[in-house]
């Protein structure tokens, strides 16, 4: 059973407060994102967002109810966040060093830049002997936080004495160090992109200080870090991850109110560096 006339026309005209094309285009809201199926469908998705949140506060719903608003509007708030980063890594990025780094990452592992020294060549080549190929099909990584891997787990794979003396060139912990072959043209650029966690992505905007707020300087490390702390939020669109998440944080109103404020603020920083982002873009 629909609403009458009546109580539908009440309505519309509540929600005239959502934004309407003008104010996009009078915010150049997304305007980086040049593509513009891509663009469309984000303001879409801002509208949709912004048209549950006036219609839940119209009818004042209760907490039980107000979850449910609060967690589709982290949902859409955070796929905006994820298609704008996406198209900003591809389009304007996708020649940094940073953006080349990120793809070349392994789960936890990151890759040790070997130093150019003949020693440490000699190393890599007696290690990629014992594996029966040459020194440009082996890599050298080390966990990128210890806690995530037990040394056993990392021990298991360096079965290479060399292993120490290379250790002290890189100064690093020789149990936390690993040696994995290259498996060459098991994945395509996209592939390598699509596996990239999200909080990697962030990291290569805040490398490059993609996202520097040009009007203020104190808030630039927390914007990125909310940009984080929303996708992880979107997690607990899942409602056992929510319900396991409650001891600790709640699906609450700041959620939906934070995501709302990063989604529109990326859209800002964005225009505010797109000199950066052009510069990058021409990089070879």
């Amino acid at each position: 059973m629909t609403f009458s006339k009546e109580t539908t026309d009440e309505i519309t005209q509540y929600m005239t407060h959502i934004e309407n094309e003008q104010w996009f285009e009078k915010k150049q809201f997304y305007n980086v994102v040049t593509d513009n199926p891509t663009r469309k469908r984000i303001i879409e998705e801002f509208q949709s967002a912004r048209y549950i949140y006036k219609f839940f506060e119209g009818t004042r719903v209760t907490q039980k109810f107000l979850r449910a608003q609060i967690r589709v509007q982290v949902l859409m708030y955070a796929s905006i966040i994820e298609a704008a980063t996406d198209f900003v890594l591809k389009e304007y990025l996708s020649n940094t060093k940073e953006y080349k780094k990120m793809l070349q990452k392994d789960g936890w592992l990151k890759v040790i830049e070997i130093p150019e020294s003949k020693e440490a060549i000699e190393l890599l080549d007696k290690m990629a002997k014992s594996y029966g190929v040459t020194r440009d099909d082996i890599k050298i990584f080390t966990t990128r936080d210890e806690t995530e891997v037990t040394l056993k787990k990392v021990k298991d794979k360096n079965p290479f004495p060399e292993l120490d003396r290379l250790a002290e060139i890189l100064k690093q912990d020789r149990q936390n160090i690993v040696v994995k072959k290259i498996t060459r043209n098991t994945k395509n650029a996209e592939e390598k992109f699509l596996s990239v966690k999200f909080s990697d992505k962030v990291d290569v905007l805040k490398s490059l200080n993609i996202l520097d707020n040009t009007e203020r300087e104190d808030d630039n490390s927390k914007f990125y870090e909310d940009l984080k702390e929303i996708y992880l939020a979107r997690n607990m669109i899942h409602i056992e991850a929510e319900m396991k998440k409650n001891g600790a944080k709640k699906m609450n109103l700041d959620y939906g109110k934070l995501a709302y404020l990063r989604a529109t603020g990326f859209s800002t920083l964005l225009n505010q560096n797109k000199d950066k982002l052009e510069k990058a873009r021409e990089m070879k």
